[in-house]
């Protein structure tokens, strides 16, 4: 009988002071996505709002230069944004193809919003 491995490869997360009770979490998810990524941020941290909310970004292990775009954001905005620095050996495949499941269950899972915005 086969078994499966359950074991989960390591995840970081950039330390960060985000609030631990906000009101909203939008949740952000991406995967080699270095020409998009910036503007996507970019208008999350735009909002003009009267709450608290957090900004979880989750990175599936870019390759083309998308994690570094979202390291520097994350320095630069820790007061909101939870960088969640993914590993491809999490990846859960779907008919031989790979898809950002794993990436999208995590950090839904660790949303602290009461509301959670995509």
């Amino acid at each position: 009988m086969k078994t499966k491995n359950t074991s989960i490869a390591p995840i970081s997360v950039i330390p960060n002071d985000v609030d631990r009770n906000p009101l909203v979490s939008v949740v952000i998810h991406t995967f080699n996505q270095k020409d998009f990524i910036s503007k996507t941020i970019e208008g999350a941290l735009s909002q003009k709002t009267n709450f608290s909310f957090e900004i979880i970004l989750g990175d599936d292990e870019s390759n083309d230069g998308t994690r570094e775009l979202c390291l520097k954001y994350a320095e630069s905005n820790r007061s909101l944004i939870r960088l969640i620095l993914h590993n491809r050996e999490n990846v859960i495949y779907f008919d031989g193809m790979p898809s950002g499941r794993f990436n999208w269950v995590y950090n839904m899972s660790i949303a602290n919003g009461k509301y959670i915005a995509l």
